[in-house]
Formats: C-alpha cells, structure tokens, sequence
C-alpha cells in the first residue's frame, strides 16, 4: 500500500492582502453573536466589548430621539404659537441623517418652502406696484 507524499506542497492560490483603505472591523456593525463568542474566549474584555456595541447603536438612537423630539415638538406648534415648520424642518434634517424617509421628506419640504417664498414675493411686489 502506497502513501502520499507528504513533502510535496498542494498548489494553492494566495489571496490578496487586505486593502488598508478599505472599512475595517471598527466600521462594521457588530452582532450580539460575535460579541458573546469574543467575550467566551476572553472574560476580561467583556466590558470593552458591551462599551463598543453601546457606542454605536448610541449615536443612533441620540439622533432618533432628538429628531422625533423636534419633529413633535414642531408638529406641536402648528397649533401654539412657534414657527412651526420652520422646526419641523430642522425635526426632518436631524432625521435625515439616519433615515432616507426624512431626507425624501426634508427635499419636498425645501421644495414648498421655496415655491411658497416666490409666491409670497410675488404677492408683496404686486401690491407695492
């Protein structure tokens, strides 16, 4: 019975290293599964890892809670006195930064409030003349 030779090396394809421009790992978002296998190999790190995941789903949220605050709050004023959509604007542009509803939202926005600028100078020239 003949065994392989063990000396001769297969032929293999080396792949190319990684492209030091491209996203790292800090860049990506973590799942809770990668954490509880990293944390399992090193019980130490555990509060670094939970800080990580808090970090980045933390400025998420800031920006959710913040952006429907003055959304509400410029909803609100539609009704009391305030600038209304002029705060529902800034409600829409801080959610934009997060969503694409919000910035869809925000461009049809800016859109009327231009075309209501011209109508509104029209108007003023009209009766100056």
């Amino acid at each position: 019975m003949s065994t392989p030779d063990r000396t001769a090396s297969p032929a293999t394809t080396h792949a190319p290293p990684p492209d030091p421009t491209s996203q790292s790992r800090h860049d990506e978002p973590v799942a809770l599964d990668e954490i509880v296998a990293d944390v399992a190999d090193d019980p130490i790190s555990r509060p670094r890892q939970i800080l990580r995941v808090i970090r980045r789903s933390g400025r998420a949220l800031a920006i959710t809670v913040v952006g429907f605050s003055v959304l509400a709050a410029g909803i609100a004023m539609m009704v009391l006195p305030g600038p209304g959509l002029l705060v529902i604007m800034v409600g829409l542009a801080i959610l934009a930064r997060e969503f694409v509803w919000a910035e869809r939202l925000l461009i049809k926005a800016r859109q009327r409030a231009a075309q209501g600028t011209d109508a509104a100078k029209r108007m003023f020239r009209r009766k100056r003349a």
